[in-house]
């Protein structure tokens, strides 16, 4: 995940793309999340604390959610790296070239540019989904690192506290899974 995050990040800086600082602190989240699993799984049984008070069977569900904040770091990676190297300004300017060109074409080839001109504007909405894919994606993130946080440093938690933060979690997780396929698929598409 690191050498992708360091291409993405060459990759922008050759398109003179500014870095945001929001791309900065996610890039370490990840690591974030795995120190924070490390720690809930060494002090489970050993603290007077919190995290003593939770059942065994939550560190695999801690486990759970940490190999899901890695698939869904990797495929923000890759939404990333579709961006570097498609831009939205570049896609409707091309949509405005084809549209241009369909209409000054007569005849036969006018099929020919209508079909291009569908291709495009599909692209350019994909384009558009995968933004709004990538808002979603790095909400779930937030939502896991905040989950093992709490875990961690939570004051009151009590085991059915958890469960239910569980539940909600594992419910918006399943939801994104289904959904990330497509996003894949969009990504792919858009990389062409």
């Amino acid at each position: 995940l690191e050498t992708q995050l360091d291409e993405i990040v060459k990759a922008a800086q050759a398109q003179r793309l500014k870095i945001s600082p929001d791309f900065l602190k996610r890039r370490a989240q990840l690591r974030r999340m795995m120190d924070l699993e490390r720690q809930i799984a060494l002090n489970l049984g050993q603290t007077s604390g919190t995290i003593s008070t939770l059942p065994n069977d939550i560190q695999d569900e801690v486990r759970q959610f940490v190999d899901r904040a890695i698939d869904l770091s990797f495929l923000r990676a890759a939404m990333l790296r579709a961006f570097v190297r498609t831009n939205e300004t570049v896609l409707q300017e091309e949509l405005n070239t084809i549209r241009g060109r369909y209409e000054r074409t007569t005849g036969p080839a006018k099929a020919d540019i209508e079909l291009l001109l569908l291709a495009k504007q599909e692209q350019l909405e994909a384009f558009q989904r995968l933004r709004n894919d990538l808002v979603g994606t790095e909400a779930q993130l937030d939502a896991i690192e905040s989950f093992l946080n709490t875990i961690t440093y939570g004051q009151s938690l009590t085991v059915g506290s958890v469960r239910q933060q569980m539940i909600r979690l594992k419910t918006k997780i399943e939801a994104r899974r289904q959904s990330a396929e497509e996003i894949t698929r969009l990504v792919n598409g858009l990389e062409r």
